[in-house]
């Protein structure tokens, strides 16, 4: 499984591995509903576990919150491609998704921040949680970062 960070390059490096080792890629991406909330709320679960039990040989499968997504459908994965977006040799999202605070502290001040953003650009702010912090809350449970076998540092261009 291939997991990081929203924009990370996780479908883009499963693109070009699967080929490479002979196996299908799954993108979770691809089972969304589109304006439906953050991300794991607006899955469309029941064709995504159909797709990766037709897949009987090994599969490659990539998406935010992949371990999470793999619990909550019955599934595991033996290895875990963390791909973590590097700019000047420093994990960009780091101080978004590993808070320094507490959790809590750490959303609030998020929250805080977008309401700030979504007042100034005038903007409806969106109900239920975003999809940041969706994935901080999987980092802080699952901590992908730590428990991959491999992290593979995408520079940015």
């Amino acid at each position: 499984a291939i997991d990081g960070a929203p924009g990370s390059g996780k479908s883009t490096l499963a693109r070009a591995l699967a080929p490479l080792v002979g196996i299908r890629a799954i993108h979770v991406d691809k089972f969304l509903r589109k304006r439906r909330g953050a991300y794991l709320t607006a899955l469309r679960w029941e064709p995504l576990r159909q797709a990766i039990a037709a897949s009987r040989t090994t599969r490659l499968i990539d998406g935010v919150c992949v371990l999470e997504v793999l619990d909550r459908i019955g599934q595991r994965t033996h290895e875990l491609l963390y791909v973590q977006r590097m700019t000047r040799g420093i994990w960009a999202d780091a101080e978004e998704l590993i808070p320094t605070s507490s959790l809590d502290e750490h959303l609030q001040s998020l929250r805080n921040e977008r309401a700030e953003l979504v007042k100034f650009m005038g903007h409806t702010p969106d109900s239920g949680p975003s999809l940041t912090e969706q994935v901080i809350r999987y980092h802080a449970k699952y901590k992908p970062h730590e428990k991959a076998t491999i992290v593979y540092r995408r520079a940015d261009a």
